[in-house]
């Protein structure tokens, strides 16, 4: 494993832009090692479809699970990590931004409650509901955020790795494995993938019909979701993509399209949340989410979106934990994880599988001798707990 290591400019950078709470993004591409950074001195706000067609502005756009009427954010290129340093005394410091952070963990008895409540839903025929996006969150002390994006960023090389911090948001740290959109300038080619379906890396047991038919959904809602667009896609052949210790099924899809020919922005938001995030159909699943789930998902499942002179690179906010600096040297950490939840779903399966995809993370954040982060995620005692008999697929 090749290590990610931050240089003195760009730690310093970081400082300076999180003690003047200055809107920052730092990120790292699928399989490259170099790391991008700016910092901006304003606060974006709205964006539109021009904006990711316009070749002279640089930044990244974040966009939430659930925008409702809300715009999504944009950070502009505005300073590198040498030029903050270098006008450190010149930079005002910006108003703190409200935090909006969770601070609680989704205990087992309620995660095991509200799967009973979403497989009740989609076995009820007149739901119309084929799957529901069910998440859990576990809430904790841990590392600073620096050293913890090092480690993990280090941990998953394939993955778009990103840092981020907008006051509309506060400061979200991530590794996804998700593209959601890939609009390359050059080649007009738009790009994204479908990926769905979990199962461990050692296990050589043929992919089960739930995972299989969870992974459709969400290819089929893409495919209809650029056809509606007037885009042409192609469906690659189905193939296994790891994330660490775990293996999801995917295909890539793609799509000729030249510059101007499709609105970028309402492509993005059509296509966010996928399935694989939300369910199908996404406003019966929305509607359950919102009514089952004790917290605001914010940007977890929403998307990250880098545009540069290539094109624009969006990204599903994945495997991520929303972060608040309680002193130099410890971070709070709201870590997300989720599952799709089908009407044949095995509740401890589902538990599990939670787990294993935030294993990693609350790993690395976790503060020396506390197990607190790990103990919340991994939780077995639902397994013997004999309130929970009734867990087991029905």
């Amino acid at each position: 494993m090749t290590k990610i290591k931050f240089s003195g400019t760009l730690l310093k950078a970081l400082s300076i832009a999180m003690d003047k709470n200055l809107p920052f993004a730092l990120y790292i591409f699928p399989s490259q090692r170099k790391v991008h950074f700016f910092a901006s001195t304003t606060i974006g706000q709205s964006v539109d479809n021009e904006l990711f067609f316009q070749s002279d502005w640089k930044g990244i756009v974040v966009d939430f699970f659930h925008p409702q009427d809300k715009s999504p954010m944009k950070i502009a290129c505005q300073m590198s990590a040498k030029e903050l340093v270098a006008n450190e005394q010149t930079i005002k410091k910006l108003p703190e931004a409200y935090s909006r952070i969770q601070f609680g963990t989704t205990s087992p008895t309620l995660y095991m409650s509200q799967i009973n409540k979403f497989v009740g839903e989609l076995k009820r025929r007149e739901s119309g509901l084929k799957k529901a996006v069910l998440c859990r969150t576990v809430s904790c002390m841990g590392r600073n955020v620096v050293d913890v994006a090092q480690e993990y960023f280090s941990a998953y090389p394939d993955t778009f790795r990103y840092l981020y911090y907008s006051p509309q948001c506060g400061m979200w740290l991530g590794a996804s494995p998700e593209l959601l959109l890939d609009f390359d300038y050059g080649k007009s080619i738009i790009s994204t993938m479908s990926l769905a379906g979990t199962k461990p890396r050692e296990d050589s047991e043929p992919w089960s019909g739930k995972n299989i038919n969870e992974h459709n959904i969400v290819t089929q809602y893409i495919y209809a979701a650029m056809k509606m667009q007037g885009l042409e896609p192609n469906v690659s052949d189905l193939y296994e993509k790891p994330f660490g210790s775990i293996l999801h099924l995917c295909n890539d899809i793609t799509a000729h399209c030249e510059s101007g020919c499709v609105d970028i922005a309402k492509l993005l938001r059509t296509l966010s949340p996928t399935p694989a995030l939300c369910g199908y159909p996404k406003h019966q699943a929305m509607k359950l989410i919102e009514s089952t789930e004790t917290f605001d998902r914010m940007c977890y499942g929403g998307w990250v979106a880098v545009k540069d002179e290539a094109g624009v690179h969006a990204y599903v906010n994945l495997r991520c934990a929303s972060v608040h600096a309680m002193s130099d040297f410890v971070h709070h950490y709201c870590v997300y994880t989720g599952g799709g939840i089908m009407p044949d779903s095995n509740y401890v399966e589902e538990w599990t599988e939670t787990a294993k995809k935030a294993h990693t993370l609350c790993s690395i954040i976790s503060l020396p001798n506390d197990t607190q982060c790990i103990d919340d995620l991994t939780d077995l005692y639902l397994t013997i707990n004999p309130e929970f008999k009734w867990k087991k697929t029905i």
